[in-house]
């Protein structure tokens, strides 16, 4: 029985676009990669989109846009629900590459492509996302079962069975394999087996050489030992020269040095969760051992997130990082001159010169485009590229530019985008659009749950999850529903509460960033805390704002009318209620921060905290104190039992 096998690109052939390809083995498909550009143009997924039905696996190489961007889209907008297939650090510093490029897009612009909630889904949320660690064997399609003896293939074994056969390749089922790219951390080259001896291999974007922070591919040992029937594989650096690591390093360092010497500041765009590791390795430790009077910096919005990550995923990264770690204790990207942040206002707390690392690199949005706007006007300022930039961006208008060949310094016509709050008759405007749009949507005879993901367009919220949302939202009683009423002259009462919280003027230009434009979850700064009725002396969920039910009021409330009984309607955690006989809150209060001191051992501890209380007889004057006098005693108060309201003595 033969194998059918056959390759179908999507993109990323004949120019430098984003790389999707199909696989397909038998009636098996495999989509290779899902990559999207930082354009978002949602035309350029018309190919995607068509064969999404049918694709019953989605493997991903490389946690970059080229390689998913498209993840988000695809799951959270066109129902992709396929598992898809990645190591750990693929899929979490995706999540960060995908976190970098939406903000970046929403502070100049209303994007709404797809947001965080589509991001969340595609990621974090995704329960179709299978984490395979190199070298790992998984099998994407079981073998077929074994053929029955002559005699007892009878109908009915024949037909339970033929769904799952007409899925195999012959011969045996499919398995992957993750093996190092040597590019990113966690990126993998894919070697697919199907099971009749033969084997597809899909290797792109990996690395030869080894660095600072990954150790390079196995691909050609990988191809030494099997040759495959199919071999997936990109030339888009087949051309360019070869440079030595210490020669590439020592240009790169001494364009830096130059520049800091000549009270020049220099800008290096990099990306939000890949090749930035490796720079500022590079850049911590050269700064440490030289003396310039310069400040390095690595500014973006999610890096501390990425470097949190980083550090425990040692299994995925180089062996210098690693002996380092074992041997001399050293944590990774523990930088001792490189400091980081994560707003561009923060930058001026930095005098004099300075090195900058900051996202995005094609120039195209992020903190890296508003530096290279205030910087570019002086002579002796420097920006760095290290890797090519995609066609069509900035990056790329700056990369080929040629000074030698040019009369005079290059001018460039660019688009500053920036988000500002509405005001006088736009914000009017934008209220009464809002407004007429819920009336619209009532004035069609749809039901509440039809209305709801105009208050959410997230899929993976459960429909009594949205419905708590639109039932706050109904509750709020605040001046901006008496103003959505205004607007709606004084008609529609019911239309205007729901709307309430829709005329905020706190919302960017456009109508973006208005509070139900926000995912939910983005509510949580006024959930309600678990705290002792000061009557009944039960655990009972109470808001953190004043006035219960009020504007941002999450969470479900105990009715105190009357001494309790019954729970508000706007829960935020579907069916869940304290138990009766619950004796402290299930979780703390996430408003209130808990502070410590570190040292190079970890977190300071007190005495205090080993301290062995010392209970007395509560009689005489010691009645009200327990452990009064005691030297090692603590103190614990105690409050009138005849009140009701205090802390009891046990």
């Amino acid at each position: 029985m033969e194998t059918s096998v056959r390759f179908t690109p999507l993109s990323g052939v004949d120019a430098e676009s984003p790389l999707c390809y199909l696989l397909e083995i038998d009636s098996f498909t495999i989509l290779l990669d899902c990559g999207w550009d930082e354009n978002f143009d949602i035309a350029a997924l018309e190919p995607i989109k068509r064969v999404i039905p049918r694709v019953n696996a989605v493997l991903i190489s490389h946690p970059d846009l080229a390689h998913l961007g498209a993840l988000p889209y695809l799951v959270g907008k066109c129902g992709l629900r396929a598992p898809i297939y990645s190591t750990k650090p693929v899929r979490r510093m995706g999540e960060m590459f995908m976190f970098e490029s939406y903000l970046a897009k929403q502070a100049i612009s209303d994007f709404e492509t797809f947001d965080l909630d589509d991001v969340d889904a595609a990621f974090r949320l995704n329960v179709r996302w299978r984490e395979l660690q190199y070298s790992q064997r998984h099998q994407l399609v079981p073998p077929p079962p074994p053929t029955p003896p002559d005699g007892d293939n009878d109908d009915d074994a024949a037909g339970s069975s033929g769904s799952a056969v007409a899925a195999v390749a012959a011969g045996g089922g499919i398995a992957i394999v993750a093996h190092p790219a040597g590019r990113y951390p966690g990126g993998s080259v894919w070697r697919i087996s199907l099971g009749c001896g033969e084997e597809v291999v899909y290797a792109v974007d990996y690395n030869h050489r080894k660095e600072r922070l990954l150790n390079r591919t196995h691909f050609d040992e990988l191809l030494a030992a099997v040759q495959p029937a199919l071999l997936v594989t990109d030339a888009f650096n087949a051309l360019t020269e070869n440079t030595d690591r210490h020669r590439r390093d020592e240009e790169f360092l001494g364009a830096i040095t130059a520049t800091v010497e000549a009270e020049g500041s220099v800008l290096i765009p990099t990306d939000a969760a890949g090749r930035v590791l490796e720079l500022a390795l590079l850049l911590d430790e050269h700064f440490s051992k030289a003396r310039i009077a310069a400040a390095p910096v690595l500014l973006s919005a999610t890096i501390k997130t990425v470097l949190e990550f980083a550090r425990t995923q040692l299994e995925y990264l180089g062996n210098e990082l690693v002996q380092a770690f074992s041997l001399k204790r050293a944590v990774p990207f523990s930088f001792r001159k490189l400091s980081v942040i994560t707003r561009l206002e923060e930058l001026g707390a930095f005098p004099g010169p300075k090195v900058v690392l900051a996202t995005m690199p094609s120039l195209e949005g992020g903190p890296a485009r508003e530096l290279l706007v205030q910087w570019a006007a002086l002579p002796r300022n420097t920006i760095l590229f290290t890797e090519r930039a995609p066609a069509g961006t900035l990056a790329a208008a700056l990369q080929t530019h040629d000074p030698s060949a040019a009369t005079g310094p290059l001018r460039l016509q660019l688009r500053m985008g920036r988000r500002v709050p509405l005001e006088g008759e736009e914000l009017a405007d934008w209220q009464a659009a809002k407004v007429a749009a819920a009336q619209e949507l009532a004035e069609h005879g749809g039901s509440v749950k039809d209305s709801l993901p105009l208050l959410s367009p997230s899929s993976h919220l459960t429909p009594a999850s949205r419905l708590a949302a639109a039932v706050r939202l109904a509750n709020a009683g605040s001046a901006a529903a008496a103003a959505a009423a205004a607007a709606n002259g004084g008609n529609g009462g019911g239309s205007a509460a729901v709307l309430s919280l829709l005329t905020s003027p706190s919302v960017g230009r456009g109508g973006g960033g208005g509070p139900t434009d926000q995912p939910l979850r983005a509510s949580t700064g006024s959930i309600s805390r678990l705290v002792r009725d000061s009557t009944t002396g039960a655990i009972v969920q109470t808001l953190t704002a004043s006035t219960p039910g009020g504007p941002g009021a999450g969470g479900g409330v105990r009715k105190h009318h009357g001494g309790g009984g019954g729970w508000d309607a706007g829960l935020l955690m579907d069916g869940f209620e304290p138990p009766a006989d619950a004796a402290f809150p299930m979780f703390p209060d996430e408003d209130e921060p808990l502070y410590c001191e570190w040292d190079e051992y970890g977190a300071v501890l007190g005495k205090d905290e080993f301290r062995v209380p010392t209970l007395t007889d509560g009689t005489g004057a010691a009645a009200g104190r327990f452990g009064a006098g005691g030297g090692d005693g603590m103190d614990v108060d105690v409050g009138d039992s005849t009140g009701g309201g205090g802390r009891g003595s046990g």
